[in-house]
């Protein structure tokens, strides 16, 4: 749930023109998508083979700048680079 409203309210804020709101309303939307961390690794930890959640955990890590926590899930899902 954390997720999906993470991703609707960067949805409203990428509609925002002023800069400074826009930020405000970014800002917003990452502190939701830092909430859904803890319960997709712990996802990922019941279903360590879980395609959706492993590409979910990819692009969160990415938004949230979890360099080595990217890294680790390229390797698993065999994106090495």
């Amino acid at each position: 749930m954390h997720y999906n409203e993470a991703v609707r309210l960067f949805e409203i804020a990428n509609e925002i023109m002023d800069n400074v709101e826009y930020e405000k309303a970014r800002d917003a939307a990452i502190e939701v998508l830092k909430k859904s961390v803890p319960f997709l690794e712990q996802a990922h930890v019941i279903d360590p083979e879980h395609l959706d959640t492993m590409e979910t955990l990819r692009i969160l890590y990415y938004r949230l700048g979890m360099d080595d926590k990217l890294e680790e899930m390229n390797r698993k899902l065999g994106r090495e680079e």
